[in-house]
């Protein structure tokens, strides 16, 4: 059995682990939240975090080279809870507002394979 696999199997029958506290205050401070859902910025729908993705609004490698960034230990490799704990660390910084966003993982997706999201053409 794939890895994979495994894990769909463990999600399927215990549930999911995941804990979202920490997505949930980031999201806060870079969103509109109503009724403990979060709205996309593309799009202006809301959902809960579970449908939802931190975006580099530039591009990752793009804001790799910002020596604002670089001056708080901005790292590109850092992603998921990593990237998340980072934020939540930057927040006070009007640096972090100008780079990151909220979307949707469907304006996530469309932003990443078409450059622009179909909201925003």
């Amino acid at each position: 059995m794939k890895p994979q696999d495994k894990a769909i199997a463990r999600i399927k029958k215990y549930g999911s682990s995941e804990d979202f506290t920490i997505k949930k205050e980031v999201m806060k401070k870079l969103t509109k939240i109503s009724k403990d859902q979060f709205m996309c910025k593309c799009c202006k729908k809301y959902f809960l975090p579970h449908f939802l993705s931190i975006d580099h609004i530039k591009g990752r490698e793009e804001i790799t080279k910002n020596e604002e960034l670089k001056k708080i230990n901005y790292l590109e490799s850092r992603s998921g809870k990593q990237l998340l704990s980072w934020i939540k660390k930057h927040l006070e910084n009007k640096i972090t507002y100008k780079h990151f966003q909220v979307l949707c993982h469907n304006c996530n997706v469309a932003k990443f394979l078409y450059k622009t999201c179909p909201h925003q053409r």
